[in-house]
């Protein structure tokens, strides 16, 4: 059980390393055909480049010159809050359904 549980983990594991490392080359590839020419060097470069702003989390930009991260903050808190606003005003709804639903049935086992 605990070896299956392991190795369940390593393969969602390996897959998530596998997926980024699929997203750096397949990101990267813009430059292996820059001016319509094979630069290999320069995507061997971009590629290495890109993995450590990825794995370090340094220096992240898009665009070159506006940084990532706050951006990607803001837009993040921004979503948890609206998440967060959504699920209480369910709770809200849903216990005022509840309510209103056992006292007519309350109403109506007194009635009959």
């Amino acid at each position: 059980m605990v070896v299956k549980s392991a190795m369940r983990f390593i393969t969602v594991i390996l897959q998530y390393i596998a997926g980024v490392l699929l997203f750096i080359l397949v990101g990267s590839l813009p430059v292996l055909m820059r001016d319509l020419n094979f630069d290999s060097e320069g995507y061997f470069h971009t590629v290495r480049e890109l993995t450590v702003k990825i794995f370090t989390l340094s220096n992240l930009t898009y665009n070159g010159e506006r940084e990532m991260l706050p951006a990607v903050m803001e837009r993040f808190f921004y979503s948890m809050k609206t998440l967060g606003t959504a699920f209480l005003a369910a709770l809200a709804v849903a216990s005022c359904f509840l309510i209103c639903s056992f006292s007519f049935l309350k109403r109506k086992k007194t009635i009959f």
